[in-house]
């Protein structure tokens, strides 16, 4: 069960660190910011 748990743990922490620099990305390579994207 800890075995188990430790995996999804690992599993958890690698898609936060892939989603974090997705959105660093993502930030990078805008041309605005969002706010300017609401006014739309």
């Amino acid at each position: 069960m800890k075995k188990l748990y430790k995996k999804i743990a690992s599993l958890f922490a690698m898609v936060a660190r892939i989603e974090t620099s997705a959105a660093s990305v993502y930030f990078i390579y805008q041309p605005d910011p969002p706010k300017s994207k609401k006014a739309h």
